[in-house]
């Protein structure tokens, strides 16, 4: 039994990873369990940036990689990512593939097996409505898309700085940043669209910077393979694949558009004189870039560019080739048919057990004719075989067809096959059941209960007090108004309640939540979820968030909300409002906001920001693992310290620190005398409040005023040098 190690440059739960994770795990199935391939994530076996050299030296026998990590060793290896060069999707991927296959990773001793484009890169801006270049100037943009990111950034006259992705979302919101150029689906994941005003992207998919990925194997390693796992992953793998990772990439970057578009109306796709100006922008990097490196990168995307062309003119390949119905039939002109009750006996290039045969086999059925299919797997395989000869008909969705743009010796039946299933809903309480493939159900007025089962579904409530069930995949699911009920189940899912009290359950996968109008209450389940609401405030605006497992975003709108954090390492905002947040398990980031909030820190090395208003802190007796941060900011707060070595920092206002029996070493930052107060808890303090029992506790060795109480338990008061002044402002509980 072989068990091949994979390594990786990418973390786990990165977008992206997903593809790969399911082709590394179908090895054993298709070997009979017989073989396997092991996943090892950035940091598991080796770094992020040694990756290639892992496989390069036999400390793994694959990787999935991303080539512009390592442009330090091959500097040509740039011109993947130059910005608009290529169309995020299938046929992108492929092409890369064909051209990382022609002997790149020789160098190395290394074969490519499959390629593929990710999503492209947008850029957010908060406060600025920029279209153009010229927008940017002096601007602070946040940069995720490596040298040629900063390059097209800097010649737009902006201040380009790095800045790790997990801070992105706290450097926007207080104003460190101005924007963020950064791939649309992580943009997405971490809830960009939230915190700024506009998302600018491109037309066809295209962006400013997008990465590739390749998924390579030691020669040696593949040449004394067994024969059975050999052939295994030279079938799975190549164009399929490639394209697999494309389509993929394309669908990511299609849901973080429809969650840009969700958030607002910041939504900009770049036309006009303003694409001029990016595509002259673009054009001068390029330029600098292929300049830079010499002849061999110019080679190099001259070679990329001619595998982009089109194989068809006229076909812009989707997603689903063989579901998006209805089906149009392409023909070459001279085989002399104009009506496809003429094609008795035609070969027919198709993706077995589809929707698509299923339309082909109806037809041919319903006129008496018979059909000999050509079985393919993705729709670049069926335009070759149709250029080929090898199929007569071209079977691909409407949806796919610029008739004009067709080639002449090439022409359209004017007959359509196959209707997408419709579920016919009414204005009453109605029971609405999908398929295990993709579905898009909209209920009517009523109560009604709707189920997507498998796939990837997108279900619309509507008016009425609703359930949506998403079942397996990754779902969409919109309440509309009434008091719905949505459940996400498995998958990567969208929940939106809109208008109503709506109970909102994501399930396992990293879900995205979306409360709404009225007052919510929320179950985020397993995984990285994210949950934000609106801007509605009052009574109606109070939502609940139970955030369970995972590392968890969550967000409020104006309400008094109240937020559970549960396990996992949480990043928590309260905004306006109200609001009580407990942070739960593992190192939580808890920001209150405005408003008088109540914030409980929990198990974890917490980090607490209580925005303006009178707020109040908790925490409980934990010790290790218990150093706390707090910072008060504005108001009049109330600062309680737990156990650990914990730090506070009362900001503006007439702070009180509270400070229990059970407090190990303890900072306060900017305690101001005579305006701040203490709490001591009496056993702790350990006598009568008065001057004798202070200047026995006190300990200005350091030149800092400590207050020691023994036992490893203090007080420290940064700034202070004496006790003076101090014993007024302490009250004994």
């Amino acid at each position: 039994m072989a068990n091949l190690r994979l390594v990786t440059d990418f973390t786990r739960n990165v977008p992206g990873t997903a593809t790969i994770q399911e082709w590394a795990d179908s090895i054993s199935t298709l070997t009979g369990g017989a073989h396997s391939v092991t996943v090892y994530y950035a940091g598991e076996l080796v770094s992020t940036f040694d990756t290639l050299d892992a496989v390069a030296t036999g400390v793994a026998d694959m990787a999935w990689l991303t080539p512009s990590f390592y442009t330090g060793a091959q500097p040509t290896w740039e011109v993947f990512s130059l910005p608009f060069m290529a169309e995020t999707g299938p046929d992108a991927s492929q092409a890369l593939f064909d051209v990382l296959s022609q002997g790149l990773f020789d160098p190395y001793g290394l074969t490519t097996l499959a390629a593929g484009y990710s999503d492209p890169a947008v850029l957010l801006l908060s406060e600025i409505a920029a279209a153009s270049p010229t927008d940017l100037q002096g601007a602070k943009i946040v940069n995720r898309a490596g040298n040629i990111g900063a390059d097209l950034l800097d010649d737009a006259g902006a201040n380009a700085f790095p800045v790790a992705a997990a801070e992105i979302f706290i450097a926007l919101q207080v104003g460190i940043a101005d924007g963020v150029l950064i791939s649309a689906a992580l943009a997405d994941r971490l809830g960009l669209e939230e915190i700024t005003d506009t998302q600018l992207v491109f037309p066809g998919a295209q962006g400013l910077f997008t990465h590739t990925q390749a998924l390579v194997i030691d020669q040696d390693v593949l040449s004394g393979l067994p024969a059975d796992l050999r052939t295994v992953l030279q079938t799975s793998t190549g164009v399929g694949l490639s394209r697999e990772i494309g389509a993929a990439s394309l669908a990511r970057y299609q849901d973080a558009l429809a969650a840009f578009a969700a958030a607002g109306d910041g939504l900009v796709e770049a036309s006009g004189a303003d694409l001029a100006a990016w595509q002259a922008l673009a054009d001068q990097v390029n330029a600098e870039v292929l300049d830079r490196l010499g002849p061999e990168a110019q080679a190099l995307a001259n070679a990329l560019a001619e595998a982009m062309q089109a194989d068809l003119p006229g076909i812009t390949i989707g997603d689903d080739f063989g579901s998006d119905a209805p089906f149009a039939l392409i023909l070459p002109v001279n085989l002399g048919v104009s009506s496809a009750t003429e094609l008795d006996g035609a070969t027919v290039a198709l993706i077995t057990g589809t929707l698509q045969e299923l339309a082909v086999f109806e037809y041919f059925e319903a006129n008496n004719m018979s059909y000999e299919p050509v079985p393919v797997d993705n729709a670049g395989e069926a335009i070759t075989q149709f250029l080929a000869g090898a199929a007569d008909v071209l079977v691909v969705p409407t949806s796919w067809i610029t008739p004009a743009e067709l080639p002449p010796e090439y022409e359209v039946m004017p007959e359509q096959l196959g209707d997408a299933a419709v579920l016919m809903p009414t204005e009453g309480a109605d029971d609405l059941l999908g398929t295990e493939g993709p579905d898009d159900i909209a209920a009517l007025g009523g109560d009604d209960r709707v189920a997507g089962l498998g796939g990837d579904d997108s279900l619309y409530g509507n008016t009425g007090n609703d359930t949506l069930l998403g079942g397996e995949g990754d779902d969409r699911l919109d309440g509309g108004n009434g008091d719905d009920s949505l459940a996400g189940a498995d998958g990567a899912d969208t929940l939106l309640g809109g208008k109503g009290y709506d109970t909102l359950r994501g399930g396992d996968g990293n879900d995205r939540v979306v409360g709404g109008d009225g007052r919510d209450l929320a179950y985020l389940g397993g995984g990285d979820d994210l949950f934000f609401d609106n801007a509605q405030g009052g009574v109606n605006g109070r939502d609940t968030v139970w955030a369970n497992a995972g590392n968890d975003t969550v967000q409020g709108g104006n309400g008094d909300d109240v937020f559970y954090g549960e396990g996992g390492a949480d990043l928590i905002l309260g905004r306006l409002g109200n609001d009580r947040l407990f942070g739960g398990d593992q190192n939580d980031t808890l920001r209150g906001g405005d408003g008088n909030d109540v914030v409980a820190g929990g198990n974890g090395r917490d980090r607490a920001f209580l925005g303006a208003g009178n707020d109040q802190w908790f925490d409980n007796d934990q010790v290790q693992f218990g150093d706390d941060f707090i910072d008060g900011w504005t108001g009049d707060d109330t600062i309680r310290m737990g156990g650990g070595n914990d730090t506070a920092v009362g900001g503006d206002g007439a702070d009180v620190f509270v400070f229990a029996a059970g407090i190990d070493a303890d900072v306060i930052r900017d305690y101001q005398l005579g305006q701040d107060a203490l709490q001591i808890d009496t056993g702790l303090w350990g006598g009568d409040l008065d001057l004798a029992r202070l200047e026995a506790l006190t300990d200005t060795s350091s030149g800092t005023l400590v207050l020691d109480f023994g036992g490893g338990h203090s007080i420290t008061f940064e700034g202070l040098t004496t006790n003076a002044g101090l014993l007024d402002d302490i009250v004994l509980v």
